[in-house]
């Protein structure tokens, strides 16, 4: 994900906060950021289920993962633990968007501390006056020595306040977009800064990060075109529309 001209919080402000890296050679540490994702439980969290397929081939990755949490820095070791398992919905597709969610199993469990601390599932939907806090390390844009715009992977948190779209123009939004950007409005929802209203919003690098509203988790990044200059606002899997699968999955 990461943003585009937003703030600079620190981890102790959004602990739940986790990204999964995939070791791509055995004999390497692993440095390719994949996803964001959001910390539930000592040794689970939750992210889209589209960071472990291929995009292009729609095909499982074969290489092994890992969490980091922790960390305000990339460079900051925090913990790096391995990725044991997930767990996708049962419905999920990965040629559709829909039910675009996956639960993370460590092998080992996180210890929690003012830098580490799971958020909590919702017990009511979130409404429509509520802003969400979305963090990431992904990829944020500037410009090059010659100054051309460009993209470049965060070595910092970023992060952006993402206020809700009525569901009538969350679909609106996306009308006549491409497949791949199919908004179902009983499982999704609209969020963040129209490009050319703020010099906020999203690109590429770690979708799965959370909508985050008081400590509690409610939207799920899904996918966005912001980046490519398009003017509509990201769009979140709804926690609260996909809860009982987190609830009933959690803890095995």
């Amino acid at each position: 994900m990461a943003f585009y001209k937003g703030y600079e919080p620190y981890v102790i402000d959004c602990p739940y906060h986790a990204i999964l890296l995939e070791q791509t050679k055995p004999d390497e540490s692993p440095r390719m950021l994949h996803c964001g994702a959001t910390i539930i439980g000592p040794k689970v969290a939750v992210t889209v289920a589209s960071c472990f397929y291929d995009k292009y081939f729609k095909r499982p990755r074969t290489n092994k993962f890992f969490m980091q949490a922790g960390v305000t820095f990339r460079r900051e070791a925090g913990e790096l633990i391995e990725v044991d398992h997930h767990v996708d919905h049962p419905e999920y597709n990965p040629n559709s968007t829909d039910y675009d969610v996956t639960l993370v199993f460590l092998k080992e469990p996180l210890q929690f501390s003012k830098n580490i601390q799971p958020a909590t599932i919702p017990e009511e939907p979130v409404t429509p006056d509520k802003i969400g806090r979305v963090v990431g390390f992904g990829l944020t844009e500037g410009r090059d020595f010659r100054g051309l715009i460009t993209h470049y992977e965060s070595v910092r948190l970023i992060g952006i306040d993402a206020p809700l779209y009525s569901q009538e123009k969350c679909v609106g939004f996306y009308e006549g977009q491409p497949e791949k950007y199919h908004v179902e409005p009983e499982r999704m929802f609209c969020a963040g800064m129209l490009r050319g209203d703020s010099e906020q919003y999203k690109c590429p690098g770690d979708d799965g990060a959370g909508f985050v509203v008081n400590g509690v988790l409610h939207g799920i990044l899904a996918f966005g075109t912001a980046c490519n200059g398009r003017k509509v606002p990201d769009v979140y899997m709804n926690v609260s529309a996909i809860k009982n699968f987190i609830l009933e999955n959690k803890d095995e």
